[in-house]
């Protein structure tokens, strides 16, 4: 006894395209920040890494670390939502940062 199975090539396509619109599971980490130039540099590095738009980053940022101007001894902790957890570590030797991975996001 044999079974056919028969598929289109059109609906095969279909299917590996909606792979394409899965959502990626985020991972939350969080940057320890002092400036608003190291807070760019973490942009551009996410960006150059995930592009544009597969991260997220907390707002309001830069109206906190502008109230920091004043006062170097004070950090801010600064989270972003991003694809692999494993730039964190990258992030930390990069820029000389204190990061940390979220737990429960």
């Amino acid at each position: 006894m044999s079974v056919e199975i028969e598929t289109s090539a059109l609906s095969t396509f279909e299917s590996l395209d909606s792979l394409k619109l899965t959502p990626l599971v985020m991972h939350r980490i969080q940057v320890e920040l002092r400036d608003i130039a190291t807070w760019y540099a973490v942009i551009r590095e996410l960006n150059q890494v995930f592009g544009a738009n597969n991260w997220k980053g907390q707002s309001h940022v830069r109206r906190r670390l502008e109230g920091l101007i004043w006062d170097d001894s004070k950090t801010i902790w600064v989270w972003f939502d991003v694809p692999d957890e494993k730039i964190a570590t990258w992030l930390a030797v990069k820029l000389a940062v204190t990061v940390r991975i979220a737990p429960n996001k």
